[in-house]
């Protein structure tokens, strides 16, 4: 610059570049301090973000009240427990119980029908004794008819005291001439379970005996200590 002296020009030369750095400076640390920052906030966002997620096989946080933007985790369309299979059969009464012979003189030892549903599996309704499992060829088979008092959905019969090798058939009808097969079985230990595919509206049941076993002291007949019948309310 003409009219200054050097000496002077080189003092304010340096004065400029001292104040230019010191600004360079401070620019660099406005900069530096606003990327911390923003690295900050990118930081704490990711771990607010794994905080909050759910590891597998862990329970979901519980809603907030009021909170409606959770899902429903309880299945839609399920029957509730009060109404699913809480139904259970229950024994059903007998009215009346007669022996039953149509191919012979009509009864069975018909004194002896009362045992069936005393309780006691111990004292046994009795056929007559015969020459053959199947009656002697007599006839093809002798039982007991149950009365209910009125229709009845019957799921199940059991029988105790029951003598073994002894064919045993569950017929089921609202007439005692309108009768079909529901269910069979063998006598084995003593104990037969008598269940039709599903329960049968009837109120007459008869318990048919088609063969029976051996018994001591030669001969066969058959014989039943207890009758349970279960079900439902028509």
């Amino acid at each position: 610059m003409q009219g200054v002296l050097p000496a002077d020009r080189d003092r304010r030369t340096a004065v400029v570049l001292t104040v230019l750095g010191t600004t360079g400076l401070l620019l660099v640390g406005v900069v530096g301090v606003g990327i911390a920052g923003m690295s900050a906030t990118v930081v704490g966002s990711a771990f607010r973000g794994a905080a909050d997620a759910v590891t597998p096989g862990q329970p979901s946080p519980a809603p907030t009240p009021g909170d409606s933007t959770r899902p429903s985790t309880a299945p839609s369309g399920s029957p509730s427990p009060s109404t699913a299979g809480s139904s259970a059969p229950r024994g059903v009464s007998v009215v009346s119980v007669a022996s039953l012979d149509p191919e012979g003189d009509g009864t069975e030892h018909p004194e002896q029908v009362a045992r069936v549903t005393d309780g006691d599996p111990a004292t046994t309704w009795n056929t007559d004794r015969y020459r053959g499992r199947d009656f002697g060829g007599l006839k093809s088979g002798v039982g007991l008819v149950f009365d209910l008092g009125e229709p009845q959905a019957v799921a199940a019969v059991t029988l105790e005291g029951a003598s073994p090798a002894t064919r045993f058939e569950l017929r089921a009808g609202d007439s005692k001439d309108d009768l079909v097969t529901v269910a069979s079985g063998d006598a084995g230990s003593g104990e037969v379970e008598l269940t039709p595919a599903a329960p049968v509206q009837a109120r007459y049941l008869v318990l048919w005996l088609r063969d029976v076993g051996p018994v001591e002291g030669g001969g066969f007949r058959g014989s039943v200590g207890e009758v349970r019948i279960r079900g439902y309310a028509a």
